[in-house]
């Protein structure tokens, strides 16, 4: 569906005339109206926001496809990658550490993790070369468990990348697998817009994550709990999916994508006459046209998601800030930066939401505060319109939940 059409002021249709003599000084009728079409884009923007549409989570939460493993940040003093007293060799030891980490710890500090993994790993290969059966009582049998399951997943996922030595932490690949088994139309989907690289060093000062030139790339973040890992994932394939389906694959512009526009009038207040000043005056003119125009061709669900955006980008607390714990150049990703960074971008905002949807962490949250008394009313309008498009454009990409 079409965006619905702004009909522009009538003092806004002479600006280009007004514009058009580039030799001429400008005046302060010109300088007005194009405050004028700085201050209608903006009505523009703003009409709508507060229109409840009355959507909202329906039933009992489903459980998350990956559970969020990092204990709301509890573990991470203890078991920092960049500080722990051990050296993470390969990604077995990698994948035992995450398995330790998303477990709460199984007992170890940081100065005891070197020697845990070890005798882990010792166990671990023993038992899966065949040399030695698992005992179900026996200290970590969850951890060996849970690799020797991963294993044939990992294989799939080889064979789904078409990368046969991919080597991935068992429990990433495990983590991986488990979102595409419950989503199966999905990967057929992701991959007709891109490809995904995983173990890409593009992505290690992203937060982990990246999407450049129709490529997701993935971080090798070795010792990175796997439920946080699939969230980095899903959440750039919002940025190769959702956004493009919900933006009809037209590249929103920075003024609308940084919640510039509440500002624009403001910006052209008079300045000195003259022609360079006029100049800039009819790029400005230009520049608020694009914009407009970009507005009015959205579709009324693009509408919805970026009005619900700008209301919480004020409630900025009342955005679900999970604990996503660091990427490989040490940038802390906490429940506070993940609050900030959905604040600060339509697009991270779209993403972030589009993979808290899909994982499941959304439901449950939004249960909560729509159910809180104490949350601003215009705060519950902004997300019920967000699930609102979330359930009609987000659920089709994904296609349905297998179970």
């Amino acid at each position: 569906m079409k965006g619905d059409s702004v009909e522009p002021n009538g003092d806004d249709l002479d600006l280009d005339d007004m514009l058009a003599d580039m030799a001429a000084p400008s005046t302060p009728a010109e300088r007005a109206a194009v405050r004028r079409q700085a201050q209608a884009l903006l009505d523009a923007v703003q009409h709508g926001a507060t229109v409840d549409r009355g959507s909202a989570p329906q039933g009992a939460s489903p459980a998350a496809v990956v559970g969020h493993d990092t204990f709301d940040g509890t573990l991470f003093p203890a078991f920092d990658p960049l500080k722990l007293q051990t050296r993470v060799a390969d990604t077995t030891d990698g994948g035992i550490t995450q398995l330790v980490i998303a477990s709460g710890g199984a007992g170890m500090t940081a100065v005891t993790l070197g020697a845990g993994v070890a005798k882990i790993k010792e166990r671990y290969l023993a038992i899966s070369d065949g040399a030695a059966v698992l005992d179900p009582g026996e200290p970590h049998a969850a951890i060996i468990s849970a690799l020797l399951a991963a294993k044939p997943k990992s294989t799939a996922l080889c064979d789904l990348v078409g990368e046969p030595d991919l080597d991935l932490p068992l429990p990433h690949a495990a983590a991986v697998m488990a979102f595409l088994e419950a989503y199966p139309r999905f990967w057929g989907v992701l991959t007709g817009k891109c490809r995904v690289a995983f173990r890409s060093s593009r992505a290690d000062g992203r937060g982990g994550g990246l999407y450049e030139a129709d490529t997701i790339h993935l971080s090798g973040m070795i010792a990175t709990p796997p439920g946080v890992f699939i969230r980095l994932l899903v959440h750039e394939t919002g940025h190769a999916t959702f956004e493009p389906t919900l933006l009809a694959d037209r590249p929103m512009p920075p003024e609308l994508t940084r919640g510039e526009v509440a500002g624009l009038p403001a910006k052209y207040d008079p300045l000195p006459p003259g022609r360079a000043e006029h100049l800039v005056l009819a790029q400005h003119g230009r520049d608020l046209r694009r914009v407009h125009d970009y507005w009015n061709l959205m579709s009324l669900d693009a509408k919805a998601f970026y009005h619900a955006w700008l209301t919480l980008r004020r409630h900025r607390d009342r955005l679900l800030g999970l604990e996503l714990w660091r990427d490989p150049k040490g940038n802390r990703l906490d429940g506070d930066q993940r609050q900030k960074y959905q604040a600060g971008s339509f697009s991270e905002f779209c993403a972030e939401v589009f993979m808290q949807y899909a994982i499941g962490d959304l439901h449950p949250y939004l249960v909560a505060l729509l159910r809180d008394a104490t949350v601003e009313p215009e705060v519950k309008v902004a997300w019920r319109n967000a699930w609102h498009v979330l359930d009609q454009v987000a659920a089709p990409i994904l296609g349905p939940r297998a179970g």
